[in-house]
């Protein structure tokens, strides 16, 4: 015969993908077989997988690839010969023309399992978006089904054409996060962000970290970080956070080259409380004793018999040493605050880390007023 499997396969996708170029508003999607860890039942797989394309397909969101069509593909390419599940996955979604849906299914213990599913975006090779959810099953099969509705459901939220954000901001180089994920260096034009609130920060070593709250709507793509420049750390901002309260001025400086000041200011800012505590009770000790004290006294005085009077004398006095002692205590836990308090301060001024940044000002004949230069050394 003039044409083989081989052959017949690709003309079968092409057939595929070009009925999806009519609807080419939707994202065409796959599913890779998933993968079962720690004892997964692959009926469990199976279903899942089932269930959750289904549920794809029913929302009408997006164009699916037919499982029974990506297991033909892969049975006749081997695309998992010589490759990882994710690099399989990749070319499988380029063969097609669809960004691929993979997921591993993991047993954590009898009936309790942990399922992810991510989904690769085939031309970048990047991940799109992932979604998870930790079970307790009673029946394996029950569970599969629910937790490929809630999943589905999640992804395709996420999904749905996302926001855009342009970060031009100096310095250059900064890093860009969205929710804790790194998406990228400063500056950035285009940055994909899923529908929903997120918190976006820009961060770089020697300059104040910039963060703010954003609610993107789904497609909208004119998002511009409210910011031009980030602002460069100040030694004297430093010593007037360890003023207001110590530890502050530390935690300010530390960034991923310098950890060590964070922990510094975390001693000085845990010590302080400790020492404050200490004072607190201290006082409260030395209330309690000076009012045991008191009524002490004021029982000897009116004493008058000889041995009574001898009885209670012993014991005002004992009472009255032990005010004193708490009240020594007291004190110690205040000097403890106050010394903390001033070597925080000295510490902030004297070891402000070495940004490589440089402040200079001058002054602008030509319009008539001062101007602030921050130079950075690469």
């Amino acid at each position: 015969m003039i044409f083989n499997n081989n052959c017949l396969i690709k003309v079968s996708i092409f057939l595929l993908v070009l009925t999806f170029t009519f609807a080419q508003e939707k994202k065409t999607l796959a599913i890779y077989p998933f993968e079962g860890k720690g004892g997964t039942p692959t009926t469990m797989l199976s279903v899942f997988s089932d269930e959750l394309e289904n549920q794809i397909l029913e929302m009408g969101r997006f164009r699916m690839v037919t499982r029974k069509e990506i297991e033909k593909v892969i049975r006749e390419q081997n695309f998992q010969v010589n490759c990882s599940a994710t690099e399989c996955a990749i070319k499988l979604g380029e063969f097609i023309g669809a960004d691929i849906i993979i997921g591993k299914i993991t047993q954590l213990q009898r009936n309790k399992y942990y399922f992810v599913i991510k989904v690769i975006e085939t031309e970048s090779g990047e991940i799109y978006t992932t979604v998870t959810k930790t079970v307790v099953a009673r029946n394996n099969n029950d569970i599969a089904i629910s937790t490929a509705h809630h999943l589905a459901r999640e992804l395709s939220d996420k999904m749905i054409n996302p926001g855009m954000m342009d970060f031009d901001v100096d310095p250059y180089g900064a890093s860009i996060l969205v929710d804790g994920e790194f998406q990228g260096n400063t500056p950035q034009y285009g940055v994909k962000i899923l529908a929903g609130e997120h918190l976006v920060s820009i961060q770089k070593v020697g300059y104040e970290t910039w963060e703010e709250s954003f609610t993107i709507l789904e497609g909208k793509s004119d998002y511009y970080a409210p910011i031009e420049m980030l602002k460069p750390k100040r030694r004297l901002k430093a010593i007037g956070k360890s003023i207001l309260f110590p530890g502050n001025g530390q935690l300010y400086q530390s960034d991923d080259e310098h950890k060590s000041r964070a922990i510094i200011g975390n001693i000085f800012k845990y010590g302080t409380i400790t020492a404050m505590l200490g004072t607190a009770y201290g006082w409260y000790s030395f209330n309690d004793a000076q009012s045991k004290y008191n009524d002490a006294y004021q029982l000897y005085l009116q004493q008058t018999d000889l041995d009574l009077i001898n009885s209670h004398r012993e014991m005002t006095e004992d009472l009255h040493r032990k005010m004193q002692d708490t009240e020594k205590v007291a004190i110690t836990f205040i000097g403890a605050v106050a010394g903390l308090w001033l070597l925080n301060i000295m510490d902030v001024a004297i070891n402000f880390p070495d940004y490589g940044i440089d402040l200079a000002g001058a002054y602008d004949f030509e319009t008539q007023s001062p101007t602030l230069t921050v130079g950075v050394a690469w």
